[in-house]
């Protein structure tokens, strides 16, 4: 029956996701995207709130037999500063905006999901609550704020899943994951106050360039003692600016990087060691250091009962050979925040296509997915709705 319904809806969830896919939003910018998810639950007579946390949206679908549980389903969807590189007739009409992170996708899944459930209203009792999220691609994210405006509340969750869009599956498969699945994620800010001057007078300045590399090596050799060991762990630096030329020295060099852990104490030691090795190596070369540290998302941990029964319900579903064990990974994701209120899973669905093209990753420039994917993911969401508001 589900499958007959997404194949019912296919045509309007495409079309979803295609002008998502047009008319892309940054974090914290998503007003049209919002008035079109307006739009689609008004044509559903979905009753919903909106400008939650910003832009965010809560529909409440009701079933129509006795029950009094609540199961959310969350999409996010904002987009990323990438230009687009595709030829598709749906590329994005926003230079230098693309839905490069599959938001798109998720959203048009959701909506398809809450008009296959509508339609499946005399089979189940509860309510289903859909959370569309803004800014997840934000440092700080948009889950903390929808949280702390009761998003969870009237009525209360009892159990929250999400999905994201994976270009190592392809679009029949889904991935899961129990406990511990993405890192937490903090991002490192650091400006070295040095003296600037003529670079053939080098005693007459200080000069924050290889103070900067002298704490690159430092941080790499204190950190590497306390970083855990049974668990991946990152320490990146990306940008190093120092806005000299051959014959000046800077007054000032610029250092940002990212760290992610799997281990909240372990990160809360090395945040702590990280700024004081900035401070000493700087005081100890006459520079200053001006330290700004953005705490991020923590980590996502599945729920291990939750998520072993959303396998088994894949499984008999989809069947086993489509239902992949994921792997741990470094990148971050705000559903974090969720799940440390809610027991939940946050899972993958494949989106690459090799016939056809489709394998380039996300946040490229060229990202795209095999829309045949809409069906697995808004069935996915229907079966764990259901089957959750059952047990």
């Amino acid at each position: 029956m589900y499958k007959q319904l997404s194949e019912k809806y296919f045509d309007k969830m495409v079309a979803i996701r295609r002008h998502l896919h047009q008319f892309p939003e940054l974090s914290g910018e998503e007003q049209q995207t919002a008035q079109y998810i307006t739009q689609v639950l008004d044509q559903m007579g979905i009753p919903y709130k909106k400008n939650i946390a910003g832009y965010g949206i809560v529909a409440l679908l009701k079933g129509n037999l006795s029950g009094d549980r609540c199961i959310a389903l969350r999409a996010d969807m904002d987009a990323l500063p990438i230009k687009e590189n595709n030829q598709n007739s749906y590329c994005s009409l926003k230079d230098g905006i693309m839905h490069a992170c599959g938001h798109d996708f998720h959203t048009a899944s959701l909506l398809g999901a809450l008009m296959i459930l509508n339609d499946l209203k005399d089979s189940f009792g509860g309510t289903i609550k859909a959370i569309f999220q803004p800014s997840e691609e934000r440092y700080e994210g948009g889950a903390p704020f929808m949280i702390i405006e009761g998003v969870l509340e009237n009525p209360s969750v009892d159990y929250i899943f999400a999905l994201h869009a994976d270009t190592g599956l392809t679009a029949e498969q889904v991935g899961f994951r129990a406990g511990k699945y993405m890192a937490s994620t903090d991002e490192l800010h650091f400006t070295i106050v040095g003296k600037g001057g003529h670079a053939a007078m080098p005693q007459e300045v200080i000069n924050p360039i290889p103070i900067a590399a002298r704490l690159l090596l430092k941080w790499e050799e204190e950190i590497d003692k306390i970083k855990p060991t049974d668990t991946p762990f990152v320490m990146n630096f990306g940008r190093l600016i120092a806005d000299g030329a051959n014959n000046i020295i800077p007054d000032k060099a610029h250092l940002s990087g990212t760290l992610r852990v799997f281990d909240e104490e372990k990160r809360e030691l090395i945040l702590k060691r990280i700024e004081e090795i900035a401070i000493q190596v700087c005081q100890e070369n006459g520079a200053q250091c001006i330290v700004d540290i953005r705490r991020g998302y923590p980590m996502v941990v599945n729920d291990p009962e939750v998520t072993q029964k959303a396998i088994e319900i894949a499984e008999n579903y989809l069947g086993k050979e489509h239902v992949v064990s994921l792997a741990i990974r470094t990148t971050a994701e705000d559903f974090s925040y969720f799940l440390q209120q809610v027991p939940g899973t946050f899972f993958r669905v494949g989106v690459s296509n090799p016939d056809k093209g489709i394998i380039y990753p996300l946040h490229s420039a060229q990202f795209d997915i095999d829309e045949h994917a809409l069906h697995t993911a808004s069935e996915m969401f229907v079966n764990l709705a259901i089957e959750f508001l059952r047990s």
